[in-house]
């Protein structure tokens, strides 16, 4: 809707009067830019340091042998990310007496919101908030499950890397 309509003009803009190019980080993101957004972008292969991650080979196991549910999101704080819904998840298990903990790696206009909303129902101390860090690797081993419910994102960076820990990762049926 509103979001694509401003971002077709926002993009149309910058290409005629800033003569700016566009990327693609996959050959999907710019079929997505060029079909939805008629943008045309140059196709710039997502890639990561893969030796900055550590593979673990097992899950993490509590005391009593289940796999600990360890989550982490990692993303800028905004609507479309959906970082609420992972809160809300986080919530639900803890209401259903489901262990879990959740590092949320992110700054953003809705940080706040977000920060408040696991206050308001209890649940902060389920939550690790890390705005900024230069150190994801070490949280994502800390980690068992990746979660990007984004609804515009396929596979990021922050997935790759996150596959490249050895982590299960849970996204969104995105298109790019």
């Amino acid at each position: 809707g509103y979001i694509k309509a401003r971002r077709i003009i926002h993009h149309y803009l910058a290409d005629k009067l800033l003569n700016i190019q566009f990327i693609a980080i996959g050959d999907s993101v710019e079929k997505t830019e060029r079909e939805i957004y008629h943008t045309n972008t140059t196709v710039i292969h997502n890639w990561i340091d893969v030796d900055k991650f550590e593979e673990r080979t097992s899950p993490h196991l509590s005391a009593d042998g289940t796999i600990e549910l360890k989550f982490i999101t990692v993303g800028k704080c905004l609507a479309e990310k959906r970082h609420r819904d992972v809160l809300a998840l986080v919530k639900y298990l803890d209401d259903k007496g489901i262990a879990c903990q959740n590092i949320q790696i992110g700054t953003g206009p809705l940080e706040q919101q977000e920060r408040q909303w696991a206050e308001d129902n209890g649940i902060m101390h389920l939550l690790t908030f890390i705005s900024s860090t230069d150190e994801v690797g070490k949280y994502l081993a800390q980690s068992n499950f990746f979660l990007m419910p984004s609804t515009f994102e396929g596979v990021s960076i922050a997935c790759l890397e996150a596959m490249a820990a050895g982590l299960f990762c849970i996204v969104n049926d995105a298109p790019g």
